[in-house]
């Protein structure tokens, strides 16, 4: 039977948004997410616990050492929106690049000024 669908539906009643079970019923929902994203291990770690995507509300953020284990972080989140028929707000998506401090370069680039 795959690949059948069933008739369409009319949704008249629906969880008001920012209530209890709205919160609940997302957390239910995005949790294999969370823990797919942990398994694939390529998240950052703090001494031998996961800390590669940390999560807030309905916000996610995904934290790795190399652009190869954020690609495939990407990778996670983009299956898992596939196979859910979830669209994701790229507008709201931002990748921030955080570099080894060098008190050497930034002592000389002091002085140049």
């Amino acid at each position: 039977m795959s690949g059948l669908t069933s008739d369409a539906i009319a949704v008249s009643h629906s969880v008001r948004q920012g209530a209890v079970l709205s919160s609940f019923l997302y957390l239910v929902y995005v949790n294999d997410l969370l823990n797919d994203l942990e398994l694939g291990g390529y998240g950052c770690k703090v001494l031998s616990v996961a800390a590669g995507n940390p999560a807030f509300a309905d916000d996610i953020s995904l934290l790795a050492l190399t652009p190869f284990h954020l690609q495939m972080m990407l990778n996670i989140v983009y299956s898992y929106c596939q196979q859910w028929n979830i669209a994701l707000n790229v507008d709201k998506s931002s990748v921030t690049l955080l570099r080894q401090y060098s008190p050497k370069k930034n002592a000389h680039n002091l002085l140049s000024m």
